[in-house]
Parts: C-alpha cells; sequence; structure tokens
C-alpha cells in the first residue's frame, strides 16, 4: 500500500471497528435487554471485520518478504 494512502486506511479500520461497538451499544439502550444473542451477534461481527480487515490489507510478514523488504 501507497505511504499516501495508509491512514485512509487506518481510518476506514478504526470507523468499521467502531460502528460495532456503537451499533451494539444503541442496540441494547433503545431495543433490546436480551443479552445472549447480542453478545454472540457482537461476537461474530467483531471476527467477520478482524479476518476481512486481514484479507484486504496487503502488509503481511509475506507481503514484505516478497517485496523484498527484510527488516
Amino acid at each position: 500500500m501507497e505511504t499516501k494512502n495508509k491512514s485512509s486506511a487506518v481510518t476506514a479500520m478504526n470507523m468499521l471497528d467502531s460502528f460495532t461497538m456503537v451499533g451494539f451499544g444503541l442496540y441494547v439502550l433503545f431495543i433490546s435487554k436480551n443479552w445472549f444473542y447480542i453478545e454472540n451477534a457482537t461476537y461474530f461481527l467483531s471476527i467477520l471485520s478482524f479476518v476481512g480487515i486481514l484479507i484486504v490489507m496487503p502488509e503481511s510478514p509475506k507481503w514484505f518478504l516478497i517485496n523484498g523488504k527484510q527488516k
């Protein structure tokens, strides 16, 4: 990823992460009081977001080695 796009990528990741927390808080506050299903849905969304970010973001140790960046 180019240096000029890194800040945008980090901002997008933080926004996706915060939407999960805000959505969960608003749902519990105004709609439901049953925590079991809400908690499991939140865990699922968080894991799904994390895996999606891992797939989309190219900067992994393997990516660095392929591009000749040993440090």
